[in-house]
This record gives structure tokens, C-alpha cells and sequence, in this order.
């Protein structure tokens, strides 16, 4: 069955033009600000407050269901990324096609594209640098190298999306049991302590098949445990929304054709992937100044 919209290109460039303009990107940024501000304030906040009833709790129980939310986030955040990605790479009205994507088409776009080198500079180009000129894209090596660091963090960021034993565990009513946990290992032999690491963890139940006799089979339950770092996830989050935003800022200063000189500001990952790991919360890079381009709904 083929589905069909009687769209012609007036309708299409006034649909497009309110999803820009609209798409609420800093919901990301208030909601990971907001959490962050609770985290690194969480004692001041209950005293101020957070009422009796809250008061009664243990902090760093309060402060590990928050922390927690950097994993709801992380998938949520991603999940939109890749959406948004994917949408205007195929369609020629995104809005509409974000509608269909689901989970699973995002994972198999993640596994056969983004993790199969099917991803081209030019799709990556588009994405994020669409509103600015052709000619300034070729010419840029800043360009080029945020593209190429683009390339990989979403490749890296793609990988752990796929973890859907986590993320079912989150979206399906958070089955799982959030702790804290020390790990020690000594070596036999010198007795010495190699390693000695204590943080929080994540604990969910998996099953495995490990008999099949005809149509019955026998499964056994394991537990797992997977170490959560909450600056890392936190982090994640945060270049997620800086890319979403970045989408938007080329294109919405496109159709507003510019600056008095026809120029728009966009920014350029000027990173290394340990960059995401480091202590530099919310830090931007400069932003350069660009040509504006034409042919804003062309697809590539």
C-alpha cells in the first residue's frame, strides 16, 4: 500500500518552515540544566524547599534517582538526534516523517548505516550545515573537521543506543534496582589490591536460552550489573542537545535570510571524543561566521 499527501510545493515549504522555526529544541537544555542545578545543590534545595516529607529521606537516595535521569535522558536525547537525522535525510517534509520512525527503524538505521560506514561526509554536511553556502562548506576545514567528529560520536553515541536490554529496562517502568557498589580485586600471589572501584550501578534481569527440546526450551534468568557514571551520560546529553541545536540554528537563520550582511553564525565541533569525558559542562565552542546558502529544501 503507498500512502500519498496532496501536498504541492507552497504547502510543503509552509509546513517546513513551521517546524524549524517551532521544533523546541532547549526543552533538552532547561531539563538537563534543571537537573543538574538539583544534583550539585540537592541539600540547599530540601532545606529550602522540598517540605517535611522530603526532609525525612536519605540524600543520596534522592541524589541517585535523580542522577538516574541521565539515563532516561540519554536515550531520549539520542533518540531525537538520530529522528531528526534521519528525517531530513529522507524526506522532503521531516515533520511528517518523524511520525513513523520508531525505535526499532532507528536501530536499523544505526546498525546498517551509521556502524556500516554508510554515512557520507555529504549526509553529515547537510544535517547540520544546511543553511550555509555550498561554496563555504567546500572550503572549510572547520567544517570538515566537525564533520569528521561528528562521524564518530555518532557512531559512539549509536552503539550505546543499541543496549535496548537497558533501555527497555528504563522505558518499561524502570525494572531496575539503582545502588551503590564497591568492587575490589587483589592479586593472589602479592596479596596487592589492583583494583579498588566504588560508584553507582544499574541491576536488571535478563533471560537466556539455554535448552530447546522441540517446541519447549528452558531459559536461565542472569543478573546484571552495569557500572553508571552520571558525568558521562550527563555529558552525552549534553552534545546531543548541542548538535539537535545546531540543526535548527543553520536552518532557522537561512529562512530568515541571514544577517544584514547575508552571513549566519554556526557552530563547528572542534573536538576529540575525550573531549565528552572532561569536566566542561555546557561549553561551546566558538561559533564562525558563514555565506548564507540557497536551495534550502533540496535534498542531498
Amino acid at each position: 500500500m503507498t500512502i500519498s499527501y496532496a501536498l504541492n510545493e507552497e504547502d510543503k515549504d509552509r509546513i517546513n518552515r513551521e517546524f524549524f522555526e517551532s521544533y523546541d529544541h532547549k526543552y533538552w537544555f532547561y531539563k538537563l540544566k534543571t537537573n543538574r542545578i538539583l544534583v550539585d545543590n540537592l541539600e540547599e534545595f530540601i532545606d529550602e524547599f522540598a517540605g517535611e516529607v522530603m526532609q525525612d529521606e536519605p540524600v543520596e537516595d534522592i541524589r541517585l534517582s535523580l542522577q538516574s535521569e541521565a539515563i532516561y535522558d540519554f536515550f531520549h536525547t539520542t533518540e531525537a538526534l538520530f529522528s531528526l537525522f534521519i528525517a531530513n535525510r529522507v524526506s522532503h517534509v521531516p515533520w511528517r516523517k518523524m511520525r513513523h520512525l520508531g525505535v526499532n527503524q532507528i536501530c536499523d538505521f544505526i546498525r546498517n548505516v551509521v556502524l556500516n560506514n554508510g554515512l557520507s561526509h555529504e549526509d553529515i554536511r547537510f544535517a547540520f550545515y544546511r543553511g550555509v553556502g555550498e561554496e563555504a562548506i567546500e572550503e572549510s576545514e572547520e567544517i570538515r573537521e566537525s564533520v569528521e567528529f561528528i562521524e564518530t560520536y555518532l557512531k559512539t553515541v549509536g552503539i550505546r543506543f543499541l543496549d535496548n536490554e537497558l533501555y527497555n529496562e528504563y522505558k518499561h517502568g524502570l525494572r531496575v534496582v539503582t545502588s551503590r557498589e564497591s568492587v575490589t580485586i587483589s592479586n593472589e600471589e602479592t596479596e596487592k589490591t589492583v583494583f579498588d572501584e566504588e560508584g553507582t550501578v544499574h541491576t536488571y534481569l535478563q533471560s537466556e536460552q539455554v535448552e530447546k527440546d522441540g517446541s519447549d526450551e528452558i531459559h536461565q534468568l542472569i543478573k546484571v550489573t552495569e557500572w553508571f557514571d552520571y558525568e558521562i551520560y550527563h555529558n552525552l546529553c549534553l552534545f546531543n542537545y548541542h548538535m539537535i541545536k545546531q540543526m535548527f540554528d543553520s536552518l532557522r537563520q537561512n529562512l530568515r535570510g541571514g544577517d544584514a550582511e547575508g552571513m549566519i553564525d554556526a557552530t563547528v565541533f572542534d573536538y576529540e571524543l575525550e573531549d565528552l569525558f572532561q569536566d566542561n559542562e555546557y561549553r561551546l565552542t566558538e561559533k564562525h561566521r558563514y555565506p548564507l546558502g540557497e536551495n534550502l529544501y533540496e535534498l542531498g
